[in-house]
This record gives C-alpha cells, sequence and structure tokens, in this order.
C-alpha cells in the first residue's frame, strides 16, 4: 500500500483559549456562582456601618493673626492642616470629653468613648476629613464618621466638627498667649532700663524717660485689651451643614460583594483552566499523530455558522472541504487492500468532535471518485446521519434482504431471511439505519456486512465513541479497521492512548487519524513524506495495532 498524504497545520493559539474556557465552562460557572454566593453571605454575617457627614469651612482672612479691636482671629489653615488635626490626639481626646453633651444615653456614650479611645490608640480613627474640591487649597471640607447606629454616626460626626472649632479657636488664644508674653517681654525691658537710669542718673536717661513711660503707657493697655479678649476670639472654621441621621448603612453590601468576589473567581478560574489545559498536550497536527504511528488520514476546517447553516455535504462539494476530501479519499484507500471487503469504522472519541459528519463527507468524497459506498449509522442514541443526509424524504428507500450468520461465518440467504431497508441519499452512496427507532438492533450487524458488502466498494460504519460506547469496538474486529475522529486542539493525548489500548485489546486496528474542526486561520500544506519520514513511519506503525 502506498504511503499516505501529510499534512501540517499550525492551531490558532485564539481558538485555543476558547476551547479551553468552553471545556472548562462548569467549573468555571460553578467556581463564579460559589464564590458570588459566598462573598454574598460573609457580607450579611458582618455588622452594619453607618455613615454621617458634616461639611465645614475655612473663612478668607488675612491669614496674619494680628490683634484687632473686638476679636482675635486665626490665620485660617490649610485643608491638610485640618485633616491631620482631626486624627491627632488631643483632638481625639476632646472628642471623648464632648461625647456625654452630644444627647446619646449613657450606655452609647460610653460605647463610643471605649471604641473611640482604642482605635485612637491603635491609629484608627472613625473619623475622616477631605477636601471637597481639589487640591490643599480648597476650603470646603467634609468630615464623615463611621459608627454601627445612625445617631452615633450623627453625634460622632457633630462632635467631631465641634472639636475641629475649638482647635481652630485655641490657635487663636495660643496667638493670644503669644502677643501676650512678648508685652511682658517689653514691659521688663522697659522697667530695667529705668532702674538703671535711677541707679546712674544722666541726661541722656532724662530725656528717654519720657519715651518709655509712653511706650508703657501703650503696652499696658495692649495688656489690657488681650485679657479682655481672652474670651473673644473666634474660628475661622464655620459649619456650612451639620450631620444628619443616615437612613441606610453604607455597608456591608451583599450584592456588590457577591459581584466582585464571583469577577474575582471568574477571572481565577478562567486562569486555572487556561493554565491546565496548556499543560495538557492535545492533537494538533500530524506531527503529534506521529507519536503513535498513525497517519493523518485528513484535515478538515472549522465551518462557520453560515457553512453549518448551508450543510456539511455543500461543504464537502463546494466549500473549502472539497481539496481536502480528495487528499482524504486517496490516503484512506491506501490504508485499504485491494481486494479486501473495504469495511471501515469511522468513530470518534468523545461526543461532539464531528464523527458523523465527517463520515458524510468521506462518502461523499469516494462516491465522487467513483466508488459505491454504503454508509451504516450505528450510533443507537438516535439517527444522526439522516440529519446530515437532509432527511428521510431526501433519497428512495428500497428493501434488501439481510442474511443469517452461521457458526461457520458464513451467511446463508433464504427466502425467509430478514429484510430492511436502505436509502439512497445521492449519487453511488446508500444509508443503512443500522438500528431501529427504539435502539434495538435490527438485525445482526455481522450478517448486515457480510450481505451487503459485496454490492458496495466501500462501506463506512458510523459508530458511538470509542471513550462512550463499546459498539466501536465491536464494529472494529469486523472490519478492515477504525478511523479515529479527533477535533484539533482539543482531543488529548490521554484520550487517543486510551482509545489505542481499548482498539487493541479487542484485536482491531486503526488506520489512521482524521483531524476535524482546525482552524481556518492556519494555513493547511500538503507534502510527500520523505525518505526518512517513511521508514519512522513505517517502525512506528509495526508496533501499533
Amino acid at each position: 500500500m502506498s504511503q499516505p498524504l501529510e499534512f501540517q497545520a499550525a492551531p490558532d493559539e485564539g481558538y485555543r483559549l476558547v476551547t479551553a474556557l468552553r471545556r472548562f465552562a462548569l467549573p468555571i460557572l460553578g467556581a463564579t456562582l460559589l464564590a458570588g454566593a459566598g462573598g454574598y453571605l460573609l457580607a450579611k454575617r458582618n455588622a452594619p456601618v453607618y455613615q454621617a457627614s458634616s461639611t465645614i469651612m475655612i473663612a478668607s482672612g488675612d491669614g496674619n493673626g494680628v490683634l484687632r479691636d473686638t476679636v482675635v482671629t486665626s490665620s485660617p489653615p490649610s485643608a491638610s492642616a485640618v485633616m491631620q488635626a482631626l486624627r491627632s490626639q488631643p483632638v481625639g481626646e476632646d472628642i471623648i470629653r464632648r461625647l456625654p453633651d452630644s444627647g446619646l444615653s449613657d450606655d452609647r456614650v460610653q460605647f463610643l468613648q471605649n471604641s473611640l479611645r482604642n482605635r485612637i490608640r491603635n491609629g484608627n480613627s472613625p473619623l475622616t476629613a477631605e477636601a471637597a474640591n481639589s487640591g490643599d487649597q480648597g476650603n470646603v471640607i467634609i468630615v464623615r464618621a463611621y459608627a454601627s447606629t445612625p445617631l452615633n454616626a450623627q453625634a460622632l460626626a457633630n462632635t467631631g466638627v465641634a472639636a475641629l472649632l475649638a482647635w481652630d479657636a485655641g490657635r487663636a488664644g495660643r496667638r493670644l498667649e503669644q502677643v501676650r508674653a512678648s508685652i511682658e517681654r517689653q514691659l521688663e525691658a522697659l522697667n530695667r532700663a529705668d532702674l538703671r537710669d535711677n541707679l546712674v542718673p544722666t541726661e541722656e536717661g532724662a530725656l528717654n524717660s519720657d519715651a518709655r513711660a509712653d511706650a508703657r503707657s501703650r503696652l499696658v493697655r495692649d495688656l489690657a485689651l488681650i485679657d479682655t479678649l481672652r474670651t473673644s476670639t473666634v474660628t475661622s472654621l464655620d459649619v456650612v451643614a451639620p450631620a444628619t441621621v443616615p437612613s441606610t448603612p453604607i455597608s456591608p453590601q451583599p450584592g456588590r460583594n457577591a459581584l466582585l468576589a464571583a469577577l474575582l473567581a471568574l477571572l481565577a478560574a478562567s486562569g486555572a483552566a487556561v493554565l491546565i489545559d496548556a499543560l495538557r498536550r492535545r492533537v494538533d497536527s500530524e506531527r503529534d499523530a506521529a507519536r503513535w504511528g498513525l497517519p493523518v488520514l485528513g484535515q478538515l476546517s472549522r465551518l462557520d455558522p453560515q457553512q453549518l447553516q448551508e450543510g456539511v455535504l455543500r461543504a464537502a462539494h463546494e466549500g473549502g472541504w472539497a481539496q481536502s476530501l480528495g487528499f482524504t479519499r486517496v490516503n484512506l484507500l491506501a490504508q485499504l487492500a485491494p481486494h479486501a471487503s473495504r469495511r471501515v469504522v469511522f468513530s470518534s472519541l468523545r461526543g461532539g468532535e464531528g464523527a458523523s459528519s465527517v463520515t458524510a463527507a468521506v462518502a461523499t468524497a469516494l462516491a465522487a471518485g467513483g466508488q459505491r459506498v454504503l454508509v451504516v449509522d450505528a450510533d443507537p442514541q438516535g439517527h444522526r446521519q439522516l440529519d446530515v443526509w437532509g432527511g428521510s424524504n431526501r433519497g428512495v428507500w428500497r428493501d434488501v434482504a439481510i442474511g443469517r450468520a452461521e457458526d461457520n461465518g458464513q451467511v446463508a440467504v433464504t427466502p425467509q431471511s430478514e429484510e430492511t431497508r436502505v436509502l439512497a441519499v445521492t449519487t453511488r452512496v446508500d444509508l443503512l439505519l443500522a438500528n431501529a427507532s427504539d435502539g434495538s438492533r435490527i438485525a445482526d450487524v455481522r450478517a448486515v456486512l457480510a450481505s451487503l458488502s459485496q454490492a458496495y466498494d466501500v462501506v463506512l460504519i458510523d459508530a458511538p465513541p470509542v471513550l462512550q460506547s463499546a459498539d466501536a469496538l465491536e464494529l472494529a474486529p469486523l472490519t478492515e479497521g477504525l478511523v479515529l475522529v479527533v477535533e484539533a486542539a482539543s482531543t488529548t493525548d490521554q484520550d487517543v492512548e486510551r482509545a489505542l489500548r481499548h482498539v487493541k485489546l479487542v484485536g482491531g486496528r486503526v488506520l489512521g487519524i482524521m483531524l476535524n474542526k482546525v482552524s481556518t486561520s492556519s494555513d493547511i500544506s500538503v507534502k510527500i513524506p520523505s525518505l526518512k519520514q517513511r521508514s519512522a513511519l513505517k517502525s512506528a506503525k509495526s508496533m501499533t495495532p
């Protein structure tokens, strides 16, 4: 027998990714749903947190903090200074001291005081401040407080704002104290000068005495004014909107947490699926099949949705499959003995790899080459071949006699022999449904094959997947061999090896592999194998069934 042609194809990485995600769709979906449900339940167990906010404004001013006629005002602080002050321990202690005046019950006040004291100690204050407008020069600041109840959050926010106002007023008071200390130092200096002139009288000292008296008088007046203004200091901060009682908690948010957990789980599960899929070797090209000494009889590209709607038979006649099926016909016939009964089983490893479509396409290719072909639908799950060929109304039904298999292996056809029907689906191609509509066998398969094989050049048997049903393994020893239909970039090496072991155990022979659903973005080229490759293929084939 002549050597088969070789096909080379580069699998599309994008299709591999989509295939991997589709293969692990159920685990990915399960992990996503489980993570989402877990995130929702965990969020529901958390205590609610309420947020109350109060708005304050930094009044504009000349910023020098000088003594005024009636009041003294501190220089306006920056927004960052106010934020840092709110987190400082002195302001925190002032908030704790002011909480009893917030109108809360004693037990709530005590709870807030203890909680606030512990959080300040740990550097985790429940109050925050941020500028409402961008930059450090923003003059509107929002103070937010977080607590387990709405009333606690409101009281904490308003008390925090009161403590900030007191802090800013204290800055003005400290400014007054600094001015007072400066005046007192000036008075002490004048008193020392008077004492020196009294001890050592000089004409210059007498002239300066009047000036010092005037200066002393002004300083004493300013000192008295400072004592008066101690209770008249004002803050440069102004409350724009006090905190109100919040109506709904800001956390937990079970829906948001569930969504985030589900998204993270989706990304993690998808990444794990792609990684696992990348670690598992898959059959992509002729080079992969050569590991088992098997030829690739042909490669059929993946059909797009429009081509699928038009049907695989049209693709086999007019589409991209036509040329590939020509090589497949030559390669398949090269694997069969010229004068033997040419019966071949087509089977995939798992469902969905397209064995029925490939069987029908190869049948049309053989018929186009002048072969009379019988397609046997041996799948007990349903008559898939009828769907591929366009239904039972496509051709003409006729009755044929089926003999009875004798013990010596011969088939006897008698007037009492059972009859079955075949459907002429197209020129030189007939279809036999080997199973009744209820799934039962209509006749002994050996008898069917022996009775009808003489009337056809080639018999193609569309069998169930090898790894999911024993039917293909039962049929393999009765035929010339089995063709494994493999989905490119999807079927794993482990599945192929398992199938080969099963076929070998039952005494069958694997003729080769049909690569189906090859990515259309791949460039498929055909070449005659070199002498070295032929020798390697022969050597490997001798070790395989």
